[in-house]
């Protein structure tokens, strides 16, 4: 799922919001110790309360699909839609998925 994350609603379509928001995904799926270089013998102490721990592995397969700036060619494959879109898609996906709820009930 890390791989296909579609980015939707009003708060998407702020300028440079979608490659900010992988920066920090990717920054919190990052080790410490991999940023860092080395530990300190405090730091070292403390390398099992990194909440994130299991999920580090997954840092190079964070994808945004509707990402405008891809890195490396991860995401960047959904349809070009226009800022004013974004909110209305965020609203038909929402709208879908409680249909499909109550459809299955």
């Amino acid at each position: 799922m890390i791989s296909t994350i579609l980015v939707v609603g009003g708060t998407s379509s702020l300028p440079n919001f979608i490659p900010r928001l992988r920066d920090n995904i990717s920054d919190a799926l990052r080790s410490k110790s991999a940023m860092q270089g080395t530990l300190s013998l405090a730091q070292w102490k403390k390398r099992n309360e990194e909440p994130y721990r299991e999920l580090y592995g997954l840092s190079n397969k964070l994808a945004i699909i509707n990402d405008p700036k891809p890195i490396d060619g991860r995401g960047g494959t959904a349809p070009r839609w226009t800022p004013g879109l974004m909110s209305w898609v965020g609203g038909s996906l929402a709208g879908y998925v409680f249909y499909s709820i109550t459809m299955l009930r």
